[in-house]
């Protein structure tokens, strides 16, 4: 099967494309979709997030400005089309790209999955800066139904730039040729330049400044107002963002800490947030680092304005006192830029935690030893910035940087402690040996009787 089964004409995706530089999302799109077929690794990893594997015979055909067969006149023209030929089956996909500040249009997407179903094409995927939580969840809004024939998926931009950060931080052992690692290196200079289209999540919504008018002022906020619904979506692309930038800064992929419930149901995450928003007046975040003592748990208060960042970490239970304990944590931080962290002591039996604020080359203060038995300790840092918190850039810069140092200087550095396994005593060992030694395996009489009986006749 070849693309002529699917559409009536088309370019075909140019690494080097021609497209005007007033024609960004031309461009974009053209160099991506040919990325995808002259690099292999790159080619694995995009496709995977979309459940297809790619193998080293799979075949990748990516075009722009498709005419595709079946369609009124007035049906737009789709920014580009991939057929993926893995010799058993062939896959297709619609591409619809945004650069930029553009949006997803729901109405266009609609279009999009009608001409597919039309046209027997398996997918549409949707490109943007606009960040969701899972490929599946597209910006639109749209959710087609389980036994959908067509599917639909989103990629955003900055995620392919992840992709492409985290391929050339292993090294090239994920690469075949010098090549693939020249072109994945090239294409990851043209989405970090500021004239390709590709950004980050630079603002928050722009209701931002009212809304925390509003908390400030005591008034209680509805469940049904728009205002927050925006303002959490605004956040969990943030969230999306930020988890991005940490897995390019660690080369390891970092994601938020959801439960199971909230991955299979990615409303009961939308309510969760909002009743936290109304009732506490509060945005939260739990983020998961490979091999991390613990989740880095993020807060913004916005009737304190204060953002927060901490992590746990467990402190070893066969050391007797309180203020060894501390100082056990205090001196993994003995290095740390920060001037003053907060440390919250979890005593056993106690509901509530003890609270302190120390340097860390400070010692832990003798009183704690009186508290009861530590069992673990939370670090964190506490930010009070009530000038620029209504600003809807410099809140984001604020959560970003606060983030990012705060790992830097203090999550990096803490670790968990983990008990020895338990050893045989020297005892047993000597006792198992000597049981061992007795234990000697005697022939039945009926076998010796029979040999010695051989050895006699045949002498």
């Amino acid at each position: 099967m070849n693309a002529s089964n699917f559409i009536k004409n088309g370019n075909r995706a140019r690494l080097f494309s021609t497209y005007k530089s007033s024609q960004l999302e031309q461009r974009l799109t053209s160099t991506t979709l040919s990325a995808l077929v002259t690099i292999q690794p790159l080619a694995e990893k995009i496709f995977s997030k979309i459940g297809l594997r790619i193998g080293t015979r799979t075949e990748i055909f990516t075009y722009t400005e498709v005419h595709l067969l079946k369609g009124d006149k007035s049906s737009k023209r789709p920014d580009g089309f991939i057929m993926v030929n893995t010799g058993k089956k062939t896959w297709t996909a619609i591409v619809e790209a945004k650069a930029n500040d553009a949006k997803i249009d729901s109405k266009q997407i609609e279009n999009y999955i009608s001409l597919a179903r039309a046209n027997n094409i398996d997918a549409v995927i949707t490109i943007s800066n606009e960040l969701t939580l899972t490929t599946s969840t597209n910006p639109s809004g749209i959710k087609l139904p389980k036994n959908s024939t067509v599917g639909l998926f989103h990629l955003s931009w900055s995620s392919l730039m992840t992709e492409c950060e985290m391929l050339l931080g292993n090294g090239k052992k994920e690469f075949k040729n010098d090549d693939e690692v020249y072109l994945v290196s090239e294409l990851l200079r043209y989405y970090s330049d500021k004239s390709s289209g590709v950004t980050g999540f630079t603002q928050m919504n722009k209701e931002w400044p009212d809304l925390i008018d509003l908390i400030i002022s005591g008034k209680k906020l509805n469940q049904k107002d728009p205002i927050v619904e925006t303002t959490l979506l605004a956040w969990h692309q943030k969230l999306r963002d930020l988890s991005l930038k940490l897995s390019r800064s660690l080369n390891q992929v970092v994601t938020l800490n959801l439960s199971q419930k909230q991955k299979n149901d990615l409303s009961l995450r939308v309510k969760n947030d909002t009743d936290r928003l109304i009732k506490k007046s509060t945005l939260q975040a739990s983020i998961y680092i490979p091999n991390a003592s613990s989740n880095l748990e993020l807060e913004i208060q916005l009737d304190k304005r204060t953002i927060t960042t901490s992590m746990e970490v467990n402190v070893p239970l066969n050391i007797k006192t309180n203020t060894a304990k501390l100082n056990w944590v205090l001196r993994q931080l003995s290095d740390s830029k920060i001037d003053k962290l907060l440390f919250e002591l979890n005593i056993r039996n106690k509901k509530s935690d003890e609270v302190l604020f120390l340097s860390p080359k400070d010692m832990a203060p003798s009183e704690i030893n009186s508290l009861g038995e530590i069992t673990r300790i939370r670090v964190g840092k506490n930010i009070d910035n009530s000038k620029d918190f209504k600003s809807r850039k410099k809140i984001v810069e604020l959560v970003e940087s606060s983030t990012l140092l705060f790992y830097r200087e203090v999550g990096q550095k803490l670790k968990s402690y983990t008990p020895e396994p338990p050893k045989i005593k020297k005892d047993t060992e000597e006792k198992s040996s000597d049981e061992q030694e007795k234990q000697t395996v005697e022939a039945p009489p009926s076998w010796t009787t029979t040999w010695l009986d051989s050895n006699e006749n045949s002498n």
